[in-house]
């Protein structure tokens, strides 16, 4: 991903330039000064307000405003010339890269932001506590790879947890969304390898951007937000290996492409009603999953949806399903039954190939879907009924696609262990009414009703309509 480190960049290099050519707009916007080891800027002389120094980039690379051992202890009021002045920013980059910081506790009444990598590359920062009084945003990058960051609480007043915020922190271990966060940036916490627990407190946050938790590979407990949430973004959980169950809440509506991609350990899957869209890919490779049931709101499965969905045994689908696009359950080899619904108006190429032979294949749709180039596997063909409403019958048998099942019957005979007849004769077969009288040989009833089909050493019931 390409960091957005460059474009502040260029911000903050024109900004200095300016400075060095008016100098009396530094000293009036940023005077600077030292208080407890620590540089601030003061940034409104008449409200005594001040921030923490801003970082400087030198010879590529950018220095810390201040360089801090051990401890940082950030309080609401500091000192200077005998006035005190109030604390409401950290500045862009300014603890960035210092090698010996071990603790952050800002305790400041009055924030209202942690800027741009603050605290980025931090390697032995092991712990961050944030309190204040006012709402406040954590920048991009805030405390990006910061590998050996264990905690960190935001309080409860952060609004905003910035794209890349906690990027690679990869000892963080539990995490809690306060109940105020609107916004929560794409690869917020990607490779956060040992992010066990997850829970969102806040019901303010409509999406979940892309890859925001990508690669948390030991995420166990993943508790979404009740209500407000709309969207899950592209990649948000994909690799989360560890995840084993997954509530979707009710208020989604959307689940990007790919976003829980290879959560190989997911065995249990509850879609909340408003879900509309499952992207391609999206729960592509969860090969634990044995269950699933689609909401009533479920109008679209994407490409690949539920492709290698090893385990998967049971499949229903929701009431309004319109499409099932390529692939979206090639590869779920345990699945023995489909029932699509009467509203289903497409099913694309490969939807159910790869999955070994089906036993019934149920499509309550009166117009035969359109479909797709071998949706099924050769062996469901040839050895599953296909089920269809007493009307489509023929419309079935005759589609170039859905015609290659073998055997089409009546939905109505479906649980009565009486099969419809093949449409191929053979001489040999001896059809019997039901007081045991055999019909001529080899030609079919002329009147409808149950019969017994004799086929060399197969005996079954048919109906003939």
């Amino acid at each position: 991903m390409k960091n957005i480190r460059s474009i502040y960049q260029r911000k903050f290099i024109a900004a200095v330039i300016t400075a060095m050519f008016i100098p009396s707009v530094l000293h009036a916007d940023y005077t600077e000064f030292k208080f407890n080891g620590v540089s601030y800027q003061i940034t409104d002389p008449a409200q005594r307000r001040v921030r923490t120094s801003c970082g400087i980039l030198y010879d590529g690379k950018y220095l810390p405003g201040s360089f801090v051992s051990g401890d940082l202890n950030l309080t609401g009021i500091v000192s200077y010339n005998g006035s005190f002045y109030t604390l409401d920013e950290i500045a862009h980059d300014s603890f960035c890269n210092n090698e010996a910081l071990t603790r952050v506790n800002i305790n400041v009444e009055q924030l209202k932001e942690i800027g741009l990598n603050a605290f980025e590359d931090c390697p032995v920062l092991r712990k961050v506590k944030i309190q204040t009084s006012t709402d406040y945003v954590l920048g991009a990058q805030a405390f990006y790879n910061c590998s050996n960051l264990r905690e960190a609480e935001l309080g409860y007043n952060v609004t905003s947890i910035g794209t890349c915020a906690f990027w690679s922190c990869e000892k963080l271990e539990n995490f809690y969304i306060p109940s105020k966060v609107t916004f929560l940036g794409e690869y917020a916490f990607t490779y956060c390898y040992s992010l066990k627990s997850l829970i969102f407190a806040t019901t303010k946050l409509a999406e979940i951007r892309r890859e925001a938790f990508l690669g948390c590979k030991n995420l166990q407990t993943l508790i979404l937000p009740e209500r407000g949430l709309e969207k899950i973004g592209e990649y948000a959980f994909s690799n989360c290996a560890s995840l084993e169950h997954l509530e979707i809440p009710n208020s989604v509506k959307q689940i990007d492409q790919y976003a829980f991609l290879d959560c190989g350990a997911m065995a249990s899957l509850t879609l909340g009603n408003a879900v509309e869209i499952i992207g391609q890919g999206a729960f592509n490779g969860c090969k634990s999953l044995k269950s699933l049931t689609l909401g009533n709101a479920v109008r679209t499965i994407g490409q690949g949806a539920f492709s290698g969905c090893e385990s998967l045994e049971s499949l229903d689908f929701g009431p309004n399903i319109q499409t099932i696009d390529d692939m979206a359950f090639s590869i779920c080899n345990n699945l023995k039954t489909v029932d699509l619904p009467a509203s289903l108006l497409k099913v694309g190429k490969l939807a159910f190939n790869g999955s070994g032979a089906m036993d019934r294949v149920v499509c309550r749709a009166t117009t035969p879907p359109e479909a797709g180039d071998i949706m099924f596997s050769e062996d469901t063909y040839q050895q599953a009924t296909l089920y269809v409403p007493a009307a489509s019958v023929s419309s079935y048998a005759s589609h170039p696609e859905w015609g290659k099942f073998n055997r089409i019957a009546d939905i109505n005979s479906m649980n009565s262990g009486i099969e419809a007849v093949e449409s191929d004769y053979r001489i040999n077969d001896e059809i019997f009414n039901l007081d045991g009288t055999r019909m001529d040989e080899g030609i079919a009833p002329s009147k409808p009703g149950i019969y017994i089909l004799r086929s060399g050493s197969e005996t079954r019931k048919i109906l003939i309509r």
